[in-house]
């Protein structure tokens, strides 16, 4: 008796006491789920009765005592797989699982392999019928009896993957003894013995290269089968157009082909039927490719699911890209249940498939690719264009200094910092400008706010160019809110549209990168945040995903006053210093790609350079850049305006007499405590200083007498630090970095006086400083309060000097012993 008569006459054997009762195995089977997963299901239900399952009694039930949800799985099973209903799919046995080579053909390393896979699992196959067993508990102790039999351990996964396998092949019948179903997917054959072959087979020498060719000689594919065919029929026709019989011809033939096409055929008997089938379908096509096709799969009845029409694939699309979030089998899922597809489509597949993801790998195919770009137009333009074709750069037809690129960055480093509003530990903005040709970072700056503005990208620019100058041809910007901050500006703040003017007259253009794809700073600031990774207030690139959680405690612990900052933070001072170092270090490191090809970003600025120096003012000409050029009106407060959140009011007695009129004023961020004042020709430039302001209601006598001696010593404590990166270069290339600057004289005349008078200025204010620190150091040491010093510092320093000299008198006296105890006293 055959394996598989033994198998069925086993499957009658469950129903045979009552052919309405099914044990757990067989409804396992039938919904295609574990037999453990049944036993659960009904372990509330009672039995209905008992079948004999290989000798051994066992619970049954019928279908009405089953759960409804488990009855509406196999109604719709049955529908499915077209039984008439739950009953019949049940009592229908299994479809016997079999090897594709007989067992007795198939190499003994794959048999071995099965016998020791069966010896590993035999435990474990026991284990599944008790119920006390925890899954877990099982898969350990299977992994433990796998380590036993093979020598090495496996993967949970794995294990599992072995296990259910070989229960699929089992179908149900719990017959654990069959050596097949244990088998790798897909064994050899063994090696046969060579047949003795007829001289002929010889002169096919094309054909047994052809075979050779195939990935896997033994097993083609079935498109290399009908390729194989093909040749093999048209030698034949070739062998009888030389005068050979066709008998002979096709004799000859199917010897060569029974010893080195074994895959064809199982015996000879069947080669030559399916031979000589193919044959005369070959004569009657016309020798076309259908006579060689294999047509099974289409003539068996089943696996002939209908296309997917060209509506349903949309829908599907845009079900998954709308409403699933790109998941297909969400998608499937929706649209089968709500009967939303063709009715062919809705006919053939089941509404409650086995497992919840399943969807046909025909429906994948068609949709998938079309699914991903559709999702990126759905999210939006920006991310169609950023996920789609781009422009390579050839960076070899630029030179260094031609192009400086700035951008913003938040790295992830929290520092602490003492503000008006007391101590914050703050993660606040950088503001980088490197080098487009050579990724050398020229300057940064450390704004000290969550948001930048026109001021630090003014003055960051300003400091790069005292180190760097100009770049030869162009700024880069980013479109969005450089564009805003530079170009257009804002109403509280000093427009950036006057000194764009002025280096757009010196041949420079601005730029703004429309995607972050197009700013090469932006792989600069990523190479630069690997080397911060592990700083003290290191909170990750992404502050929400990352999640340190210490970094919350230790930034309460701090505001709180539990322990110092500086414990876990550095000072703003520090970080500022650190950048810098940072930065270095980048500048130094050699780096790969086709932008540098194995120099240092510093070697590559200087390498690089070529062509005409950059463009440097000083002197007399750094006001161009420096200061923004405004016209204003003098009012009666002389002349004011805001920057920003501040209000910014110059006065003195050329003010005064120029009220009313129209000036240009020269406003410097970086000196805002002096402003150059011209007329429209840039002619009778005047300095005056700022007018800061005191106290509206509780100013003091001598706070009103020395606001104006103030102003030169009082320096606005900036949010901003700023750095240019030291230039370390060979001084060959330092002497020709730069080129000189061309002015025509009256431009050079207005910036050499203002030069003068702010210089004037500064240097009469540092000599008050220095006077009113000496007086102020003289009248402590004398027993004098600052409350108690005259207002004018010509008067504070005369009364300092004379009572010195009576302190020394008096002294003197003292020693002499000129004086009386009454004296002594006084």
């Amino acid at each position: 008796m055959s394996a598989a008569e033994q198998h069925m006459q086993g499957s009658e054997k469950i129903v045979g006491l009552s052919p309405t009762l099914f044990p757990a195995a067989q409804i396992a089977v039938a919904l295609g789920k574990t037999k453990r997963a049944v036993q659960l299901s009904l372990s509330d239900i009672p039995p209905s009765g008992q079948v004999i399952v290989r000798g051994q009694p066992a619970a049954a039930w019928s279908v009405p005592a089953l759960p409804p949800r488990m009855r509406t799985d196999l109604e719709a099973e049955a529908t499915r797989r077209g039984f008439r209903d739950a009953g019949h799919l049940l009592s229908s046995p299994p479809v016997l699982w079999m090897p594709s080579i007989p067992l007795n053909e198939i190499a003994p390393k794959y048999t071995e392999r099965a016998s020791n896979l069966q010896r590993a699992l035999a435990d474990t196959l026991s284990r599944l019928n008790d119920l006390d067993i925890s899954s877990d508990e099982i898969e350990r102790l299977g992994i433990e009896d796998y380590r036993r039999v093979f020598g090495h351990t496996i993967s949970g996964r794995h294990w599992r993957r072995l296990l259910d396998r070989t229960r699929e092949r089992d179908k149900g019948a719990e017959d654990w003894i069959r050596p097949e179903i244990y088998l790798d997917e897909n064994p050899a054959r063994k090696s046969l013995a060579p047949l003795p072959l007829n001289p002929a087979v010889h002169d096919y020498r094309d054909l047994q290269e052809l075979i050779s060719g195939f990935a896997k000689p033994l097993q083609p594919t079935p498109p290399e089968r009908e390729y194989f065919w093909i040749h093999v029929l048209e030698r034949l026709d070739g062998d009888v157009a030389g005068g050979k019989t066709l008998c002979r011809a096709k004799k000859a033939l199917l010897a060569f082909l029974a010893a080195k096409a074994p895959f064809l055929a199982d015996n000879p008997r069947r080669l030559k039927w399916t031979f000589d089938r193919k044959y005369r379908k070959w004569i009657e096509t016309g020798r076309s490719l259908e006579a060689v096709k294999d047509q099974r799969h289409q003539n068996s009845g089943r696996y002939r699911a209908p296309d997917l029409t060209e509506d349903d694939r949309k829908l599907i699309i845009g079900t998954a890209v709308t409403k699933c979030g790109g998941r297909i089998a969400q998608a499937w899922r929706y649209l089968i249940r709500a009967g939303q597809l063709s009715q062919a489509i809705l006919d053939h597949y089941s509404r409650n498939p086995t497992s919840k993801s399943y969807v046909p790998k025909t429906v994948i195919e068609a949709v998938k690719y079309d699914i991903d770009m559709v999702e990126d137009i759905h999210h939006g333009p920006r991310r169609a264009r950023l996920n789609g074709a781009y422009v390579e750069c050839d960076p070899t037809s630029e030179c260094s200094g031609d192009v400086y690129s700035g951008d913003d960055a938040t790295f992830g480093i929290y520092y602490h910092d003492n503000t008006e509003q007391g101590l914050q530990i703050v993660r606040s903005q950088v503001l980088l400008m490197i080098d487009c040709r050579s990724i050398y970072i020229l300057g940064f700056v450390l704004t000290g706010t969550a948001a930048y503005s026109a001021f630090h990208i003014r003055n960051l620019i300003t400091h790069v160019h005292d180190s760097y100058g100009l770049p030869r041809r162009a700024f880069l910007f980013e479109n969005g809110s450089w564009r805003a901050r530079l170009v257009t500006g804002r109403k509280d703040e000093v427009d950036w549209t006057g000194t764009e003017l002025g280096l757009r007259g010196l041949g420079l253009k601005f730029r703004h990168a429309r995607l972050a794809r197009a700013k090469i700073i932006e792989r600069v600031m990523g190479l630069t945040q690997d080397l911060m990774d592990g700083e003290p207030g290191y909170c990750g690139r992404d502050e929400r995903r990352d999640g340190f959680e210490r970094m919350e405690q230790h930034k309460r612990m701090a505001l709180s006053g539990k322990v110092p900052a500086s414990e876990y933070f550095m000072s703003r001072e520090e970080w500022c210093q650190r950048l810098e170092q940072v930065f270095n270090q980048y500048n130094d490191e050699i780096q790969q790609g086709k932008y540098l090809d194995g120099l240092s970003p510093r070697e590559g600025f200087e390498k690089f350079h070529h062509g005409e120096g950059a463009l440097r003012l000083t002197g007399n000409t750094r006001y161009l850049l420096a200061n923004h050029k405004m016209k204003v009106l003098v009012g009666r407060n002389g002349i004011s305006f805001r920057f920003g959140k501040q209000t910014y009011t110059y006065k003195n007695e050329r003010t005064g007499a120029l009220k009313g009129k129209p000036v240009v004023a020269w406003f410097n961020p970086e000196f805002p405590d002096l402003l150059s004042v011209s007329d429209e020709n840039m002619r009778d430039v005047f300095t005056v200083e700022r007018a800061l302001p005191i106290p509206p209601t509780s100013a003091t006598d001598e706070q009103l007498a020395e606001a104006l001696a103030q102003n030169a010593q009082h320096d606005a404590y900036s949010k901003a630090l700023y750095r240019s990166i030291k230039p370390r270069f060979s001084d060959r290339f330092m002497q020709r970095m730069f080129q000189p600057v061309v002015v025509d004289e009256k431009t050079a005349a207005a910036g050499q006086q203002m030069l003068e008078q702010r210089e004037k200025i500064v240097l009469e204010s540092q000599r008050q400083v220095r006077q009113e620190s000496a007086i102020r150091q003289k009248a402590r040491r004398l027993g004098f309060s600052d409350d108690t010093l005259a207002r004018d510092p010509v008067r504070q320093q005369r009364g300092l000097d004379l009572n010195d000299v009576a302190e020394r008198l008096h002294a003197e006296e003292v020693r002499s012993g000129n004086l009386g105890n009454e004296g002594a006293i006084l």
